[in-house]
């Protein structure tokens, strides 16, 4: 059972995943099927907020049109989580999970939601780079 960052960058050091930890926030980057994922132990809130960038800075004039295109698209998922970071000038897939009542998530429980967070950007981050890039947006999120 995980009850703290360290045990959260204990588990991910042991299987081989994490890239590079900061514990000023908390936050530890690794790899998962070949993409970074970032999560955040998030002590104040009994949360683990796990986020994949999608890699493509947004020009200013492909803001509103992006915008667009997630918001279609967390209108048609299950879970919803793609957002814009106005300051990175990127968008992300990030789900939020509540921990336990006494602040602990099983290792089982993380690498669920790691699964979900890396299939569902690689699933729909096509859909959000075309709105970056100007290409015409998938039959998805067309309507």
């Amino acid at each position: 059972m995980l009850r703290s960052y360290h045990d959260l960058v204990g588990v991910l050091g042991a299987h081989g995943m994490v890239r590079r930890t900061m514990p000023e926030t908390e936050m530890v980057a690794i790899e998962k099927d070949s993409a970074e994922v970032l999560l955040r132990w998030d002590d104040a809130g009994v949360l683990l907020h796990v986020m994949q960038l999608i890699p493509r800075r947004i020009t200013s004039d492909r803001w509103s049109a992006v915008e667009v295109a997630i918001t279609r698209l967390n209108h048609q998922l299950t879970v919803p989580g793609f957002g814009l970071d106005p300051d990175a000038k990127m968008a992300y897939y990030r789900m939020v999970v509540p921990r336990r009542d006494d602040g602990s998530l099983s290792w089982e429980e993380v690498v669920r939601v790691l699964r979900i967070v890396v299939r569902t950007t690689r699933s729909y981050a096509h859909t959000v780079l075309g709105a970056a890039l100007g290409v015409a947006p998938t039959a998805a999120v067309a309507r």
